[in-house]
């Protein structure tokens, strides 16, 4: 148990409390069981894992953040990609910006497409929740860093865009907001 300190300022005492820790996230064992079932790449043991399981979250992740979606894309499972992503309530999250880096066109299109349905505008943006990417990094600009020319080409063909970069002292409305100080 933590004890409270207290610390001497100007003849004062403060009670310091304890910092909170940083708390990760804990799979349920029925969790676990699901995304090691996605690790094995079987989509009928999933499919049948997930009705004998109702309540099961299909977005739950382990203590570094990969989700079963994560999994099925660094895996290059098509199959297990389409399955989950008929899933309701799936979160789609930084798998594109994986996919583009993974350079796995097949299944990207599939990310992009299911994206595009959910929310049309957000196929063109980075992951604003990742740990992996920084907000401003959209799938273009990771395809153009990673050389992945067959990425750039889809990308640029489905109407994404690099923005012109603006000068520091720029005073268009955009730069004007994000420059603001409040």
């Amino acid at each position: 148990m933590y004890q409270k300190k207290k610390l001497k300022l100007n003849e004062e005492f403060i009670v310091l409390k304890p910092k909170d820790s940083v708390h990760l996230p804990m799979l349920l064992p029925y969790e676990a069981e699901f995304l090691r079932l996605v690790t094995e790449d079987n989509v009928s043991s999933v499919q049948t894992y997930l009705r004998e399981h109702p309540g099961l979250n299909v977005n739950c992740v382990n203590y570094q953040g990969v989700s079963a979606l994560h999994i099925a894309v660094k895996n290059r499972s098509e199959a297990m990609v389409e399955f989950l992503l008929k899933q309701p309530n799936i979160e789609i999250g930084d798998t594109i910006m994986h996919a583009v880096r993974e350079n796995n066109i097949k299944i990207l299109v599939k990310l992009l497409d299911t994206q595009k349905e959910i929310c049309p505008g957000l196929e063109f943006a980075g992951s604003t929740h990742s740990p992996n990417f920084p907000e401003h990094v959209t799938p273009l600009i990771l395809a153009a860093q990673s050389g992945n020319y067959e990425a750039v080409a889809l990308l640029v063909q489905r109407g994404h865009t690099i923005p012109a970069p603006h000068l520091p002292n720029c005073l268009c409305a955009d730069c004007k907001s994000v420059n603001s100080i409040p």
